[in-house]
């Protein structure tokens, strides 16, 4: 199958489409998705970079998140059938033609969602909904200042934040945390997935419940065939990106 390898650290130029393997038959409680269609996002820049906490070695494929089709079924596995098009989350190996996942970490595609939008809906928007809800505690009513607003989580968190009746303030200039004694909270979903999974998976539930009402949807600003996929990183770098990324 062809994939994308970062061969070494650096940018863009570490990347390179070759011939691989395909991946061993899922595992238990594993799906093979035949990947459509998959998100690029900065997480992808760091992870280049062997900047971000989860540090895999080169070579490795990078891309965690993709919408395709089922074409196996590992052991125990009861919510797809092959055939079955899902949105997959990926620990590694979504710039790739066929990965992995577990069912766990795949939902359906929302009725009227493209495969562009959903290969890039779940991490913005659980991010985003994660931020907010739960960490920044958004009450009905609140005024909320979303820094970054036309980024890949900005415009999920506008869209989030009206939900809730909220006065958005965006703005993507920059923000002078001690000047102005604003208090900052951290937010990675990777924890949140890893911690509470059941919080995980009900914000999910919620999101595709609102998606699926046509509610929330995502931006794409520019699709990338797999073998450009250093202009798409580098467009990241530069940030020209309005909205998301998508490799197809």
């Amino acid at each position: 199958m062809r994939a994308v390898v970062c061969e070494a650290f650096g940018g863009p130029e570490v990347l390179a489409l070759r011939e691989v393997p395909e991946p061993p038959p899922p595992g238990a409680g594993e799906v093979q998705v035949r990947i459509r269609a998959r998100g690029a996002q900065y997480v992808d820049v760091l992870m280049l970079a062997g900047k971000y906490q989860f540090r895999p070695e080169p070579p490795f494929i990078p891309g965690s998140e993709a919408v395709g089709d089922v074409v196996a079924i590992g052991p125990d596995v009861t919510r797809f059938k092959i055939g079955d098009r899902v949105m997959s989350r990926h620990r590694l190996g979504a710039f790739a033609e066929l990965g992995n996942a577990s069912a766990e970490n795949c939902d359906s595609i929302p009725a009227g969602m493209s495969l562009e939008e959903a290969a890039v809906f779940r991490g913005a928007y659980s991010t985003a909904y994660h931020a907010l809800l739960q960490r920044g505690r958004l009450k009905e009513g609140d005024r909320v200042l979303i820094h970054g607003a036309a980024g890949g989580i900005g415009i999920p968190a506008i869209q989030i934040a009206k939900l809730f009746d909220a006065e958005v303030i965006a703005i993507a200039s920059t923000n002078y945390l001690l000047i102005k004694g604003i208090e900052a909270i951290g937010v990675r979903i990777g924890g949140l997935n890893e911690a509470h999974p059941e919080i995980a998976a009900a914000n999910t539930k919620a999101l595709v419940d609102l998606a699926a009402q046509g509610k929330l949807k995502p931006r794409i600003w520019r699709r990338f065939p797999l073998s450009e996929v250093a202009e798409a990183v580098q467009a990241l770098i530069d940030r020209k990106v309005i909205g998301k990324v998508v490799l197809e």
